[in-house]
């Protein structure tokens, strides 16, 4: 079976499955990393007063530069992601996330030379996460900064390899509480 289809029956039951009382947030969230932005739609689920399920779907986009395996490379990919958050302290939360993207990456070695060569590859990334955050609740709005560290695994490559590794990434999400 796929990655793929293991997402869709979970986020429909993180997005169906819950219980009345429990409280739903549905938001926006940007992360930056040293080689590139993630945008995406979130959700979140309260499980309990101390616990929350997660789920995302968005956008990749890449540039490793030189960072990777070739010289230059570019390209991005949709995916998502499901997480659980548990608060630790105050509102301070302690996460785990594990996303998959569906990435093209257009590369180049040795660009700008009469050597020059082109070639893209479509790779499937995995990318497990911890994730420590800090919700600021304004009224029925919630502020969440987050930082998160993990791993980009490129688990089925067609074509060339391309950039993968220990992975930090900064971001902020805005969320509406229902």
């Amino acid at each position: 079976m796929k990655v793929a289809h293991i997402y869709i029956p979970v986020m429909f039951l993180l997005l169906t499955g819950s219980t009345a009382r429990a409280q739903h947030q549905i938001g926006v969230e940007f992360q930056a990393y040293p080689a590139g932005q993630i945008a995406s739609l979130n959700y979140g689920c309260s499980l309990g007063t101390n616990g929350a399920l997660e789920a995302r779907i968005g956008y990749n986009f890449i540039d490793h530069r030189d960072q990777g395996v070739q010289d230059d490379e570019k390209g991005g990919g949709f995916g998502g992601s499901i997480g659980y958050t548990y608060r630790i302290w105050n509102l301070l939360r302690l996460g785990a996330r594990a996303d998959v993207w569906w990435n093209t990456i257009d590369w180049k070695m040795d660009p700008g030379t009469p050597l020059e060569i082109t070639g893209t590859t479509k790779v499937t990334v995995f990318q497990p996460t911890l994730t420590l955050d800090y919700p600021i609740p304004l009224g029925n709005w919630v502020l969440i900064p987050r930082i998160a560290f993990g791993a980009e695994i490129n688990v089925q490559t067609d074509g060339e390899k391309v950039g993968q590794g220990a992975i930090l990434l900064g971001g902020v999400g805005f969320a509406r509480v229902f």
